[in-house]
């Protein structure tokens, strides 16, 4: 199905309006995202990297009550601390365990280089894992941090952007919309005034003075057509009006000859007087279609009311052949003889 010019229209408004709104609402959320983010990385590296440094202060000093040590960090706190010493592991917390920490993380870190990681974790939960390698006791740190407030942030943040990108898109396509009408609104005049002139109202004419300035041209052409229209319309009525006049004159006389043949009809042989018949009833006929051309000339004038009605298609069809066979058999029946010198 083919769209029209104002769907079109509409559709372009309401696309351009979804594209830009995708645009801007995917930049303005990685944006915020990126340095949001980024700000909880460097908080957290520089959280972990203090307290890896107590850490080290504490294995160095013998002491061995290593998860008090490490719920003391975490006191006050949403991070939780994992502690790898000597081939053993150390929680501050029930809630994170060795194995909870991503994988890569852990062989990273454990090899002798300090990594960080964004992850979520079995509960779906966004965190933040610092580890730390701490080789002058033979240890290694890992401080998990929670993220769910800024997750928490982001959704919402991408919630306020959809909603934003579906308002912005159902602006611009009330905006396609109106500008759509407004662009078209000349287009529906010039339907109108055709319309108008189809039905007889040859006086329809655009005003130039409230036309759109980019359409002054199309107004001025269109009411120059309508004026030659009308100008040709009126020439040929009062053709059709003087050639009905015209044509009167002879059809008088030629009925009053007719008039005085059929006086002495009785007279003349059957041949003749099927030809005088003939010569009647066409003449008949031709004065009432002279008679229905001045009536046709004089509607178009407006001089006198016309009166519509309707008729049965089939029946003046059906009459209209029977009159043509009719006049064919009458034209046989009073076809000449050859002439006696006709070369045969």
């Amino acid at each position: 199905m083919k769209l029209g010019i104002g769907a079109r229209i509409t559709a372009v408004f309401g696309l351009g309006a979804l594209v830009l709104s995708v645009l801007l609402g995917g930049i303005a959320y990685f944006t915020v995202r990126h340095f949001l983010l980024g700000g909880r990385e460097s908080a957290a590296q520089q959280a972990a990297f203090s307290n890896a440094s107590a850490v080290r202060t504490y294995l160095e000093a013998g002491d061995t009550n290593y998860a008090f040590f490490l719920g003391q960090i975490d006191a006050g706190t949403s991070a939780h601390s994992v502690l790898y010493h000597q081939s053993k592991v150390y929680v501050s917390s029930l809630s994170v365990n060795a194995s909870s920490l991503p994988l890569q993380l852990r062989k990273e870190v454990l090899a002798g280089t300090a990594a960080t990681q964004t992850y979520r974790n079995a509960a779906g939960q966004a965190e933040i894992a610092v580890g730390l390698p701490v080789p002058s006791v033979d240890a290694a740190y890992f401080e998990v941090f929670d993220l769910s407030d800024l997750d928490h942030t982001m959704s919402v943040l991408g919630l306020t952007l959809f909603v934003a990108g579906a308002v912005t898109t159902l602006l611009g396509i009330a905006l396609g919309r109106f500008a759509s009408r407004r662009l078209l609104r000349p287009l529906s005049d010039v339907t109108s005034a055709a319309g108008a002139i189809a039905g007889g109202e040859l006086d329809t004419r655009l005003d130039v003075e409230a036309a759109d300035p980019d359409l002054v041209g199309l107004t001025l052409s269109f009411n120059a057509m309508v004026d030659q229209l009308q100008e040709r319309i009126e020439r040929e009525a009062r053709f059709n009006s003087d050639v009905s006049h015209e044509l009167r004159s002879p059809l008088t006389t030629l009925s009053a000859a007719v008039g005085v043949l059929e006086t002495d009809r009785d007279r003349l042989p059957a041949r003749s007087q099927r030809a005088l018949q003939l010569l009647s009833d066409d003449l008949q006929r031709f004065q009432r279609m002279v008679s229905d051309l001045l009536e046709m000339s004089r509607a178009d004038a407006g001089s006198v009311d016309v009166f519509l009605e309707e008729v049965n298609v089939s029946e003046l069809v059906q009459r209209s052949v029977e009159t043509g066979i009719g006049h064919m058999d009458a034209r046989r029946h009073v076809a000449p003889e050859p002439w006696p010198g006709w070369w045969r």
